[in-house]
């Protein structure tokens, strides 16, 4: 649940419950193939390929550049604020492939989200509509409603798949190809091939045409938290130089870690007799008293021969 997270360059496949699920604030999902919720199994789910939900009002969220194909039935191919649908977010949509084979499997959208959905493609042949904004629904005319670019068609994947291994790259003539838009989007796809090649950018995960690994993947980097608000700045533990004395191997910190070990116990064990034995001679004694006493009682004839051999017993038990 943390806050800008950024699930990137991932293929999320198969996955038994929800694909992608994000709740913090600055949160993305780029560059990414999800397909095959449900694992193979077809029935009814409550999962989703992906979700937002937030209780902090005025999050931001990114979709980007992202293929969703799915085939379960009656249930959501993505749903955004449906736990919280009065709790305003801001949700960016780009460039994203939004496949859903599965009967009565559309798009809810809370009506609190302020939404940018721009040159995606939808595809529900399925479903009786393809989206829910609020009180409004949207069927396959009325999609380029939302916003600039977006389109309905059959995206013509290589192999889509369910429950096993896909391959989503367009085939020619999809609807995806150069159709989407530069705006905010990754300038390579999911193989690490340039984006654009030809005309325009390409909608969904892969770019038609283009080179794997032709463009390197940049490394997400991060700030440095800032210090706590009125405390410290801690400065960085100093390194050791090379002038510094060599640390002990492992081997032989295990070897000190032994040692001191067995001396403790020996000290620990010295302490012990040391207080153990005055209080066993002690505990000598008081028996060799009793037995004393004993003897007494049997000459004077205060006890039995049997009542004497059977304390005198337990006496000499507890003598050793």
């Amino acid at each position: 649940k943390a806050e800008n997270t950024h699930v990137y360059n991932c293929i999320i496949a198969n996955n038994f419950a929800d694909g992608v699920k994000l709740w913090g604030d600055g949160s993305k999902i780029e560059n990414c193939l999800i397909y095959g919720r449900g694992d193979g199994d077809a029935q009814t789910t409550p999962w989703s390929p992906i979700v937002i939900s937030t209780e902090k009002k005025n999050a931001r969220f990114e979709i980007l550049s992202v293929t969703v194909d799915d085939f379960v039935r009656n249930n959501y191919l993505m749903h955004v604020q449906y736990d919280y649908p009065t709790t305003a977010v801001t949700l960016v949509v780009r460039n994203t492939i939004f496949c859903g084979r599965g009967p009565e499997s559309p798009i809810f959208i809370a009506g609190s989200v302020k939404l940018t959905m721009e040159h995606n493609l939808f595809y529900m042949p399925n479903s009786a509509f393809v989206l829910v904004y609020g009180d409004e629904t949207y069927d396959s005319s009325q999609i380029e409603q939302l916003g600039a670019g977006n389109i309905y068609g059959d995206p013509l994947f290589v192999s889509p798949a369910f429950g096993t291994q896909g391959d989503y790259h367009l085939q020619a003539g999809s609807p995806a190809i150069d159709a989407g838009t530069s705006n905010g989007v990754p300038d390579f796809d999911l193989d690490g091939g340039k984006r654009p090649v030809g005309s325009g950018y390409d909608i969904g995960a892969y770019e038609y045409g283009s080179t794997p690994g032709e463009v390197k993947p940049p490394l997400t980097t991060f700030p440095p938290s800032p210090s706590p608000t009125g405390g410290p700045s801690l400065s960085p533990t100093p390194t050791r130089g090379p002038t510094s004395e060599p640390q002990p191997s492992g081997k032989r910190s295990m070897l000190f870690g032994l040692v001191a070990a067995i001396v403790i116990i020996a000290i620990l064990a010295s302490v012990f007799l040391i207080k153990r034995g005055p209080t066993k001679q002690r505990e000598i004694s008081s028996v060799d008293e009793r037995i004393r006493k004993l003897d007494e009682a049997l000459r004077e004839g205060r006890i039995s021969e049997e009542t004497y051999w059977e304390l005198r017993r337990k006496y000499e038990k507890g003598k050793k």
